[in-house]
């Protein structure tokens, strides 16, 4: 093998397209867990349950772009697929 087919190998060789992808992926992150809003009381006003249904989605949607974020990370670290949807 000559030194320029054997340099060309070895840079296949650490190519991050040939490494195996065997990753594993740990537990969740701590704020990936579901937002509880309270059920509303009887008599309770329904400007205040709104309120607090409210704050509950915002919560939720917040965490899901965290969550987006994260994957999207994780995409990238492990195979470079910024982008593919």
């Amino acid at each position: 093998m000559t030194l320029a087919a054997a340099s060309l190998v070895a840079a296949c060789a650490s190519s991050p397209v040939s490494r195996e992808l065997t990753t594993q992926i740990g537990p969740p992150p701590a704020y990936l867990r579901p937002v509880k809003v309270s059920a509303p009381k009887l008599g309770e006003s329904c400007l205040l349950i709104a309120e607090r249904e409210q704050a509950g989605r915002l919560k939720a949607n917040t965490i899901i772009a965290a969550a987006s974020r994260d994957w999207q990370r994780i995409r990238v670290t492990l195979g470079g697929q910024a982008g593919a949807e």
